[in-house]
């Protein structure tokens, strides 16, 4: 008789003497093991234990054991994109041959919305059926959808000397490009006494996306006015007006009168502006309103227009300033020569106030 341990690790042989049955021979040996069909990943193996007596009255035996089927170890998966379509894999880490895939069309969806400026970003997901897989997700840039300019918009300044020009982009109307110009005026036709003149004032831009632009104006009939001009020789001012009453006045109190100084359109498009400093009982004349507003702020008194400037710019009227001088610091004249003279002697020259007509 063979009677296996229940590891089979060991066995034991055994026989009864028919004579006398309490003579009794035996032996137990260790087993040997040998994997003699391997186990798949689905199919069952078998392994052999063997037992070898010394005992040469027994015979070797041998016990076929099932080994059960290993099963599927999966290794990590991959995952490979091609455009929106998306392949899982996954391979048996105990049969290469053993592979379980699925191909699953991705969903997209835009998750940053592209700027004019700035890339926004598509976001590609493949969600799988089988629960070994997982959800991938893959981004792709979308590029800016750069700016859309509508047409430009032209405002021009009430005394049309500057133009701004504007353009909104459609795609996002924060999105703006200005510029701001100054304007060249030119005289098409003079005015005349009888007759109104004609102008055209032109707006030029460095940025290509702005065109020149132009407008017509008229200018108005010339309308002679005479400027008086006065000195005193206290202060060393001098003092120009359009109003007979107010050279009379002065004349009276010891001003010299120099008589006409130019002659002055009736009207115009260019006022000159006449203020006067309080303090040191100065008159300043000017065009330019920037000038003007400076020293208003600076505590000059407005005096408003004191006549215009001719359009046509028949006759200029130069400007000489003294930096010596606490009054009377300027001077204009339209003569030449005495700007020349005062240059010489230590005046600055700055250039051309206004203009004058031909009488």
């Amino acid at each position: 008789e063979y009677t296996w341990s229940s590891d089979n690790k060991t066995a034991t042989a055994k026989r009864v003497c028919k004579n006398d049955p309490s003579h009794v021979d035996s032996e137990t040996v260790k087993t040997t093991y040998k994997v003699t069909v391997q186990p798949g990943c689905e199919t069952e193996g078998e392994g052999t234990y063997t037992a070898s007596f010394t005992n040469k009255a027994f015979t070797a035996q041998t016990k076929t054991v099932v080994i059960p089927a290993t099963g599927h170890k999966y290794g990590t998966p991959t995952y490979t994109w091609n455009g929106d379509k998306v392949t899982a894999k996954a391979v048996c880490e105990h049969d290469s041959s053993h592979v379980i895939t699925e191909t699953v069309t991705a969903t997209s969806r835009v998750t940053t919305e592209p700027t004019c400026e700035k890339d926004g970003v598509r976001t590609y997901t493949a969600a799988f059926k089988n629960s070994m897989f997982k959800t991938q997700t893959k981004t792709e840039s979308i590029p800016a959808i750069g700016h859309k300019y509508g047409n430009p918009v032209y405002t021009w300044s009430s005394d049309n000397k500057t133009v701004t020009a504007t353009v909104t982009c459609t795609n996002d109307r924060n999105h703006k490009i200005t510029e701001t110009v100054n304007t060249e005026f030119k005289v098409t036709k003079k005015a005349t006494e009888t007759s109104e003149g004609t102008g055209i004032y032109t707006a030029s831009f460095r940025n290509t996306l702005f065109t020149a632009q132009t407008k017509n104006v008229t200018i108005p009939k010339i309308t002679i006015t005479e400027m008086y001009r006065l000195y005193n020789p206290n202060s060393g001012e001098h003092f120009y007006t359009a109003k007979a009453k107010e050279r009379d006045v002065l004349a009276s109190i010891g001003w010299q009168y120099e008589g006409i100084g130019w002659y002055a359109p009736k009207e115009s498009n260019t006022p000159v502006y006449r203020l006067y400093n309080e303090n040191a009982g100065d008159h300043h004349y000017t065009k330019n309103k920037a000038e003007r507003d400076a020293l208003i702020k600076a505590g000059w008194k407005d005096e408003k227009i004191g006549w215009y400037s001719d359009d046509n710019e028949e006759v200029p009227l130069y400007r000489q300033y003294n930096p010596y001088a606490v009054s009377g610091s300027h001077n204009y004249t339209t003569n030449k020569k005495e700007n020349d003279a005062l240059v010489k002697i230590g005046w600055i020259a700055e250039g051309i106030g206004w203009y004058g007509v031909n009488n």
